[in-house]
């Protein structure tokens, strides 16, 4: 019992060093793209351009609109993000090309809808009555 106790904190000590080391490595690549000019998101939901950032008072000046400067805490600088990618035209041709077989496709007929029928006891009544 006590062998699958130690066996069992010796794991956990292994995915906490782990998922440390992933997280350190993470905040890396995300500091390392923190550079003036970078389009950012904060945590709390802001978009800009990231002016200036200051690592002795660990704030950050964020330019949200033209003339509006934010002065944020470093660590509510939450993303870069990234230009989009212009799509390719082979990707444009594909979608003519499913564009154009939705175009071949046969189209169902409109089910065909008759107000003026009388429900199928009132037929038969309407029979009985006729037959006497």
């Amino acid at each position: 019992m006590e062998l699958i106790l130690l066996g069992f904190a010796a794991i956990l000590v292994v995915f906490m060093f782990f998922s440390s080391r992933k997280r350190k490595r993470e905040q890396q690549v995300l500091q390392d793209k923190m550079v003036p000019g970078a389009e950012i998101m904060t945590s709390f939901g802001v978009f800009g351009t990231l002016i200036s950032v200051d690592d002795e008072t660990h704030t950050a000046v964020v330019e949200v609109a033209p003339g509006v400067e934010l002065k944020v805490y470093r660590q509510t600088l939450a993303r870069v993000i990234e230009p989009t990618v212009a799509e390719d035209e082979d990707a444009t041709e594909d979608v003519v090309a499913e564009d154009a077989d939705l175009e071949q496709r046969p189209v169902a007929a409109e089910p065909v809808i008759d107000f003026d029928a009388k429900p199928e006891a009132d037929q038969a009544e309407a029979k009985r009555k006729d037959a006497e």
